[in-house]
């Protein structure tokens, strides 16, 4: 996982896969991301 700021948002890509894509969140939603993530709230089931 790579983890970019930019001016008014967080870029997230896969450090493995850096051409398939990328997601983009605001400041405050990737503040709010990581604690959830934090407090384990999120539940995240693999599909690959």
């Amino acid at each position: 996982m790579e983890v970019a700021q930019f001016d008014d948002t967080i870029g997230l890509r896969d450090s493995k896969d850096p051409d398939s894509g990328h997601l983009s969140l605001s400041i405050g939603s990737f503040a709010d991301f990581v604690a959830r993530a934090k407090r384990n709230e999120l539940d995240f089931i693999a599909q690959r």
